[in-house]
């Protein structure tokens, strides 16, 4: 049975231990101390550095959904919704259903992600956790991850999850690091 008829166990043995060699290669060491003294994290002006810091939270109405992002994905949608409003009739129900649902995202107040740890990360998992929505920064020495996640292996984070199986890496998928075993 292939990976795309069957549903990954994320959490199996296998891909635990999968998902603990790929954090040790691509996280370096906890970054709060560092990070939380510095004098521009004390009076906030850090966080207009973070990518993916703020996000909008997902929205349905009638039949439309966002299912949140950053400014680019609500400015995607935005862009998508008035290109459907074009080729509505006005006045029609679907018409006023699109606006309407303009009119929400709109007004959709930004977010901002709570972070909990800060991690010096490799910048392969920089660029997987940016697609994926999540706090990243490049100081241009440094990659930085803001985990939003706590008291638990980062392993067993769902996004640590995504990116291993994106890559294909989990158990039973085509690049598996799965461990071989050694024949005497």
């Amino acid at each position: 049975m292939n990976t795309t008829t069957r549903r990954l166990d994320f959490n199996s043995l296998i891909n635990q231990t999968i998902k603990d060699r790929f954090v040790g290669i691509n996280i370096y060491c906890n970054l709060n101390s560092m990070i939380c003294e510095r004098e521009d994290y004390k009076n906030g002006g850090f966080f207009e550095e973070i990518e993916n810091y703020f996000s909008y939270p997902e929205l349905s109405i009638h039949n439309h959904y966002f299912e949140g992002g950053d400014q680019s994905d609500l400015d995607e949608k935005i862009e998508e919704i008035e290109g459907q409003l074009e080729k509505s009739e006005m006045g029609s129900t679907k018409f006023l259903d699109l606006d309407n649902f303009l009119s929400e995202l709109n007004v959709l107040d930004i977010e901002p992600q709570e972070i909990f740890e800060w991690w010096a990360i490799s910048r392969h998992l920089h660029t997987k956790l940016k697609e994926r929505g999540e706090p990243v920064w490049d100081d241009g020495s440094m990659y930085v991850w803001g985990r939003c996640t706590t008291g638990q292996a980062i392993s067993l984070d769902y996004g640590i999850s995504v990116i291993c199986s994106n890559m294909e890496i989990l158990d039973g998928q085509e690049y598996s690091w799965k461990p071989t075993t050694k024949k005497d």
